[in-house]
């Protein structure tokens, strides 16, 4: 009984542990700035080209 409580509790606090990870990560990788590929924005009319310093 006890062990299976153990058990059941490990499980849990790896899945929140697990998912805070993906969630912090997803949050830092985001703040990020797209270095290269295209991004459609909405509202814009026409193609704009953005360069940067190296």
């Amino acid at each position: 009984m006890i062990k299976r409580i153990i058990i059941s509790l490990l499980l849990i606090s790896f899945l929140l542990i697990a998912s805070s990870i993906t969630w912090l990560y997803s949050k830092v990788d985001n703040a990020l700035p797209l270095l290269n590929g295209e991004e459609t924005i909405l509202g814009l009319q026409s193609t704009a080209v953005i360069d940067r310093d190296s």
